[in-house]
């Protein structure tokens, strides 16, 4: 029963809140148009890396390839949508599986945490890597809570496993498990270094059969150089953008408060928790690591969001002891399903009405900038977009990259700025979409069509699309 109610819930909110969601005209986010679009091209049969360049890691590419199966003219990212809700269901079933205490407790508990890792920014528009890593942290997180640290042979072996899977999806994430990892020795003991040892080559031996299988793939395809160079060289030397800057910081402070305010006291409750203070590690090492080591954006600090559960579970608690303490003689266990129906159908609404996508939804996509330049282009043209992530194009208009760029990612990655000119100079594509600035004067072979206006990463409407035309002698 718990489950199916858990299921309804990731339905009901995802619809609400991610813009993959049939409630939506388009998912506009260009991080989510890019792995829909390799996704695209892998179920075509594109080796990854090798014929199509990305940044990110396999497994998030894998499941988007599955995910470009189920694409219908109505509801073009609803096989990422779909998995978007079973991404959600398994976060949400090892949420309320973390939790203690009677069952209607319980699944308040779980659907307020819904409501807030959902509804924040951090959720941005939904597709996102953190999102699907979701899953694994809240499931590393449960286990942690099972145990109080005191890990087995076969836990360290389950945790290797998920850490595995978070590597092969954003390797970037992987400051919870080594945080967790560097806890193990003082949680075990240090007086006994061998029962150390056995755990840590538990740990190894599950992360290496996720990490393995991809590796074995790469090899059988002639593409491990490639996956070396694009997912691991080019991220670690190569990846570009520069620090947010103060305004960037109060956006991103401002879009998550809640979500902050709540994770804040949770790192209060671990400190005063004896058998789960260690807890404190992973999560300080995951905020090194996107403070220090790398660029911070608003979708990083999703991963962080598993860490509320544990005050949202002491604050569930408290009220409804307050609630008993308070009317001792209308107590019952169906007052409080009552209540804790009543509190999930409010979590839920208030996610749906105060998400940041809410005033996307429902939006003709006619009247979308990917609505409005799709009818310039004729169908089965080919297409490419330069000088900015994917803004949807190639989906909208059902192409597929003709090389092996297609889009400029985040990379000061020389040969793919030298492979997109080349393109233009050659006059390869039909097409050419750039946003936010026009294209170079050098490319003559290029006559702007059309122009349309879109919203810009804050909500605003500041994003200048422009489609080029060949022009044929």
């Amino acid at each position: 029963m718990p489950a199916g109610i858990l299921f309804l819930l990731a339905l009901a909110i995802l619809f609400g809140c991610s813009q993959s969601s049939p409630a939506y005209p388009i998912n506009t986010w260009e991080d989510a148009n890019c792995l829909l679009t390799v996704g695209r091209a892998m179920r075509s049969g594109a080796v990854l890396y090798r014929d199509i360049y990305e940044q990110k890691g396999p497994t998030l590419y894998a499941l988007h390839a599955l995910a470009a199966f189920v694409m219908p003219a109505w509801g073009r990212f609803l096989g990422v949508f779909l998995l978007e809700v079973l991404a959600c269901f398994l976060t949400l079933l090892c949420a309320y599986r973390c939790t203690a205490g009677p069952g209607a407790r319980r699944l308040l508990t779980t659907a307020v945490f819904a409501a807030i890792t959902y509804a924040c920014g951090a959720f941005c528009r939904g597709d996102s890597a953190e999102e699907f890593c979701l899953p694994c942290v809240m499931a590393m997180i449960m286990i942690c809570h099972r145990t109080c640290g005191q890990f087995t042979c076969a836990d360290m072996g389950e945790l290797g496993f998920l850490s595995g899977i978070i590597a092969t999806i954003k390797f970037t994430i992987l400051g919870i498990p080594l945080g967790l990892c560097l806890c193990v020795p003082f949680l075990t003991g240090l007086r006994w270094p061998v029962r150390t040892v056995k755990k840590a080559a538990a740990f190894l031996a599950g992360m290496l059969i996720p990490i393995g299988l991809w590796l074995v793939y790469f090899a059988l395809n002639g593409a491990l150089s490639d996956f070396f160079t694009a997912y691991i060289t080019n991220n670690i030397f190569l990846y570009a953008g520069e620090r947010p800057n103060a305004w960037e910081l109060l956006y991103m402070l401002r879009q998550n408060l809640l979500m902050l305010a709540v994770l804040l006291l949770s790192a209060v409750r671990y400190a005063r928790h004896a058998q789960l203070r260690f807890l404190l590690v992973p999560l300080a090492l995951q905020l090194l690591v996107l403070t220090v080591f790398g660029r911070m954006w608003l979708y990083s600090l999703l991963i962080l969001t598993p860490f509320t559960l544990f005050s949202l579970q002491g604050i569930s608690e408290g009220l409804f002891q307050g609630i008993s303490r308070a009317f001792p003689q209308h107590t019952s266990w169906r007052t409080e399903t009552a209540l804790a129906g009543l509190g999930m159908l409010a979590a839920l609404c208030c996610a749906v009405l105060f998400t940041p996508n809410a005033g996307m939804r429902g939006v003709h996509f006619d009247d979308t900038p990917q609505g409005q330049l799709a009818s310039y282009i004729e169908p089965g043209a080919s297409f490419l977009q330069y000088s900015h992530l994917d803004d949807g194009m190639y989906l909208v208009t059902g192409q597929l990259p003709q090389g092996r760029f297609f889009c400029n990612l985040n990379v000061d990655y020389p040969l793919m700025h030298e492979e997109l000119d080349r393109y233009l100079t050659e006059g390869m594509p039909e097409y050419v979409l750039v946003t936010w600035r026009q294209l170079p004067q050098q490319f003559t072979r290029y006559r702007q069509i059309a122009y349309a206006n879109g919203l810009d990463q804050y909500n605003q409407p500041r994003k200048d699309f422009f489609l080029y035309q060949r022009i044929d002698p």
